[in-house]
């Protein structure tokens, strides 16, 4: 959360300073070339902050609905449990941290860890991205991208 925080004000006082920039470079008739480089930072940080409220509505209802193809015959056993039993639940930030005391950041969201699996912590902040949307199993500690990268590997 605190990296979140730390990096979310460090964008923010860049614009601000690239905002300020621009101004300068304005009212003083400094460099054109320098100039249309400000106003270019700028529309690219206006259009950042479009996307990223964008990107909260569209996770959303595209993360509506989970096709939970672990219901088949083939993935009775006890090692699908955890894909099985699978269901979203939204909570605040508060709550995530009242019921699991291991909650990590990776790959644009939160993730809890339970009973040997990482899952999506839904709505631990309601800008986070999943590339994945399902538990991921866990082992030898290591994070849910560590896995990923490993099993890729």
């Amino acid at each position: 959360m605190h990296n979140t925080r730390t990096a979310i004000a460090a964008r923010n006082r860049a614009a601000i300073n690239r905002e300020r920039s621009l101004a300068r470079a304005n009212t003083l008739g400094t460099n054109r070339v320098e100039a249309a480089r400000l106003r270019g930072a700028q529309t690219a940080n206006a259009n950042a902050r479009i996307a990223g409220r964008n990107n909260v509505a569209i996770n959303r209802a595209r993360n509506a609905r989970i096709v939970n193809n672990w219901r088949s015959d083939r993935f009775r056993g006890q090692s699908y449990a955890a894909f099985r039993d699978y269901h979203r639940q939204w909570h605040n930030r508060t709550w995530w941290r009242n019921h699991y005391s291991r909650i990590i950041f990776v790959s644009g969201g939160w993730w809890y860890w339970n009973a040997g699996y990482w899952y999506p912590a839904w709505g631990y902040d309601p800008y986070a991205y999943y590339p994945y949307d399902g538990p991921i199993y866990g082992y030898s500690d290591l994070t849910p991208d560590q896995v990923t990268v490993n099993v890729q590997t």
